[in-house]
């Protein structure tokens, strides 16, 4: 199913300046006081999303024995490598 707000959205971008404010129905001042707020009660604030980056990686959860247990641990005295 198409988004009509989508569809919408995409129409004006080809449309010249004049004609996609006359389809947004505004002008080139911007809107009246009166209709800002009616558009505002109607439809919300005009914010994007916020923006949630992925987050944190899981925790390891190698069991005892595996591979990552045996690497040696950079920055810890025990797992120092000889400089040479």
């Amino acid at each position: 199913m198409v988004d009509p707000e989508w569809t919408a959205l995409r129409r004006v971008t080809v449309l010249t300046p004049e004609a996609a404010l006359m389809d947004l129905r505004s002008t080139a001042e911007g809107l009246s006081g009166d209709e800002a707020a009616a558009r505002l009660a109607r439809t919300g604030p005009n914010e994007l999303p916020k923006e949630r980056g992925p987050g944190r990686p899981p925790p390891c959860r190698a069991s005892p024995g595996h591979e990552v247990e045996r690497l040696p641990r950079v920055g810890s005295r025990r797992g120092r490598l000889p400089v040479r």
